[in-house]
């Protein structure tokens, strides 16, 4: 028990889940101090990643001009290469 506890606490302070009050629960508006009162959920934590310019195509300065049967392509993209170690 105080290990799961531990577990959430860290999940807690990394900003990974956060504590929530449940208005089903038959104490709503309580104080629930107790741990088994308690809820978490999942932060709504924006990705450290941004995965559409960590492609080669969002920051590449021609992807306007690349097309699949173009002078420009996916097919010729050395950075798409790169970025999928062909």
């Amino acid at each position: 028990r105080e290990d799961i506890k531990s577990v959430i606490d860290s999940l807690v302070y990394d900003d990974e889940v956060e504590e929530y009050a449940d208005p089903t629960a038959s104490n709503w508006g309580s104080n629930g101090n107790s741990f088994d009162e308690k809820k978490w959920k999942l932060t709504n934590r924006i990705s450290p990643y941004d995965f559409f310019t960590e492609t080669p195509c969002g920051v590449c300065p021609v992807s306007d001009s690349c097309a699949a049967n173009a002078e420009i392509s996916p097919l010729t993209c050395k950075y798409m290469d790169d970025w999928l170690w062909i």
